[in-house]
């Protein structure tokens, strides 16, 4: 669905990329975790009212963000993420989390568009194990081995502006890419607890 008009996320992209200008490289960890705290361009999304209208419409009033992440794929690239379920990292009971992905530039296939097996949702959280690599996205590798390995599932191409909402524990992935892309969020409802104890 569309969340931003052309000329915000000019804008947001605009930021972003002075700020990878002032910094000489692409964001990576650790600023392109939690972001907001950090950048206004971040902040203004997580508290736009057509995001958190969205969010709110899945998970109710009562929300939290609970954890960003930005993903900037950058062309002719091997990076890649594996098939995954985002509450595998969250550790959150019960999982009433949801995962926003606003599109800051285009993420058609080409440009290495999230990747889902639909009904995933409804499973419960499957083991993860760690296989770090140089092009993982994810500093820790982590992921679900052998289970979906022959899949391919289904594209979720976003137009620039455009958000989706997927379940903690919806199995998706994203490949290796032709195209700068860069998306991301993740928002709870604030009531939830940690399925282990805080250290």
């Amino acid at each position: 669905m569309p969340v931003l008009e052309a000329d915000e996320v000019c804008a947001l992209r605009a930021d972003l990329e002075y700020w990878e200008k002032q910094q000489g490289r692409p964001l990576d960890y650790p600023e392109k975790s939690k972001s907001y705290l950090l950048y206004r361009w971040a902040d203004t999304l997580v508290h736009h009212p057509r995001v958190l209208d969205a969010v709110e419409d899945v998970i109710g009033p009562d929300i939290l963000v609970y954890h960003s992440t930005m993903w900037i794929k950058e062309p002719h690239t091997p990076a890649y993420v594996r098939w995954h379920q985002d509450g595998a990292y969250f550790f959150l009971d019960p999982l009433e989390h949801v995962t926003a992905w606003v599109a800051l530039s285009e993420a058609s296939e080409l440009a290495g568009c999230m990747r889902v097996i639909p009904g995933t949702h409804r499973l419960p959280m499957i083991e993860h194990d760690d296989r770090p690599g140089p092009y993982n996205m994810i500093n820790r590798g982590q992921g679900i081995s052998q289970r979906f390995d022959g899949e391919t599932g289904v594209p979720m191409p976003l137009k620039a502006g455009e958000l989706s909402l997927h379940h903690t524990a919806l199995v998706h992935a994203r490949r290796a890419t032709t195209q700068r892309g860069i998306a991301a969020w993740a928002w709870a409802c604030s009531s939830l607890l940690p399925m282990c104890p805080l250290r």
